[in-house]
């Protein structure tokens, strides 16, 4: 599953449920976020909310600097979708992965819910607001920075670092991969691991090398 960003809820909800629906009796699932620009932090909970049960896990907190207050974000107790529970969960990131893309990425690899595959993401956590300097000239000061409930930081200039680095451009190649080997591992029906293998030697045809 692509996602380029995190739209507003009224507008891309509808769209990630069709989405969830649409993928829910696969075995894993691959999102790809390379090169998402971000969005809004409602929409990664409200995408974040499927892969956890109705019982509600803290994902992330804003701390806005004006009002000297802090928002959490819990995973939803009611999402329209059904969740995807119990199954693997695979995220490829970039070095133009940003912002709400970062956050996501950040708050379901911590939790281990995902296992992140590709280049350490662009490092841009704390949204700003732009400020007048002098002639052209603005600055970007920043007005809020998450804060997650695990490690107390964020990723603003590190980054979210994969679990798994690839720099090859056939990342989703080398996921698919590592996918269909762990799905072949997970299982003792014959008839299931075969169809695995199947898979995984059709895939490989499509890549150089393979993740052991």
């Amino acid at each position: 599953m692509k996602i380029d960003a995190f739209f507003p809820v009224d507008d891309a909800a509808p769209i990630a449920t069709a989405a969830i629906n649409y993928l829910a009796n696969t075995d894993a699932l691959i999102i790809d976020l390379r090169a998402n620009h971000g969005g809004e932090p409602e929409m990664v909970q409200f995408l974040a909310s499927h892969f956890f049960d109705s019982n509600p896990v803290h994902l992330n907190d804003l701390y806005w600097r004006e009002g000297n207050k802090s928002v959490q974000y819990w995973t939803l107790p009611y999402v329209p979708a059904k969740r995807y529970l119990n199954k693997p969960l695979y995220i490829i990131i970039d070095d133009k992965t940003f912002s709400a893309g970062e956050e996501f990425t950040y708050d379901l690899r911590v939790l281990k819910r995902a296992t992140v595959f590709g280049k350490i993401s662009a490092g841009g956590a704390n949204p700003s607001d732009e400020v007048k300097i002098k002639g052209p000239f603005v600055a970007f000061i920043p007005n809020c920075r998450p804060i997650n409930p695990v490690t107390k930081t964020n990723w603003e200039g590190t980054g979210v670092t994969p679990d798994i680095e690839i720099l090859e451009k056939d990342v989703l190649l080398q996921t698919q991969i590592f996918a269909l080997q762990e799905l072949g591992k997970s299982t003792t029906n014959k008839k299931v691991k075969d169809y695995f293998e199947k898979n995984l030697d059709k895939i490989q045809t499509d890549s150089t090398t393979a993740i052991r």
